[in-house]
Order: structure tokens, then C-alpha cells, then sequence
């Protein structure tokens, strides 16, 4: 007979001795202690979803394409912004002050920093 509901369970535990009762109960807990010992997920008792699918090889391929594309593309898109801004820097303050592209970069970085963080600020509070 199968143990599959609460009631067969019920049925099986209630039709028990007290002393085969005492070694189920022994048996059990050896059981849980092997389990909590063990690095199995689904042993762990605060992951009670039991529509939880452990990722394979290729999900975690995947989740780390979707979190790394905007990145990629953010720094593409800055680079090229710091270079064009450091070339129009270079080309008008450069003569002036003698500042190569790379300069200009630097020069703009040091304007584009508190403008970003203020910029920040004001979107928190």
C-alpha cells in the first residue's frame, strides 16, 4: 500500500506498535540529521517551494548575458561619448592649455562625476 496522503500515513503510524513507533520515530530522525548534513537543496527547510528548479548549465549562461549586455553596451556608449567630448576638448581648450585627447578625458571625467552624483542625489530624496 502506498504512503502518498496524509491519511494513509494516518492509517499506517495508527495500526503501529508503541516500540515499532519509537524505532520509525529513531529512523526518522537519523534521517533528517543525514539530510541537514548533506549539501542536497531540497534538504534545506526554509526552500519549501516545491516548484523550485535548480538552474542548470545553460539558465546560468543565459542570466549572465541578459546582466552583462547593458553593461557592455553602457560602456561602449560611454567610452565613445568620453572620447568625442575629449576630442571637442582638446580641439577647443587644448591649444589654450595644451591638453592631448586623452587630457580632455580626464578633464571631463573630473566635470562629469559631481554632475552624476548630484544627479543621483536628487533621484533618492
Amino acid at each position: 500500500e502506498s504512503l502518498g496522503s496524509r491519511n494513509a500515513i494516518h492509517s499506517f503510524v495508527g495500526s503501529l506498535t508503541r516500540n515499532e513507533r519509537r524505532l520509525l520515530l529513531e529512523e526518522l530522525d537519523r534521517v533528517k540529521g543525514q539530510d541537514k548534513d548533506s549539501c542536497n537543496p531540497k534538504s534545506n527547510d526554509l526552500d519549501s517551494d516545491a516548484n523550485a528548479v535548480t538552474p542548470n548549465t545553460r539558465i546560468c549562461l543565459q542570466l549572465a548575458v541578459v546582466n552583462a549586455v547593458p553593461f557592455v553596451g553602457f560602456g561602449f556608449l560611454d567610452n565613445a561619448i568620453m572620447i568625442v567630448a575629449g576630442e571637442s576638448i582638446e580641439l577647443s581648450l587644448g591649444s589654450v592649455f595644451m591638453l592631448s585627447t586623452m587630457a580632455g578625458q580626464s578633464v571631463l571625467c573630473l566635470l562629469k562625476l559631481p554632475i552624476l552624483t548630484s544627479t543621483r542625489i536628487t533621484q533618492m530624496g
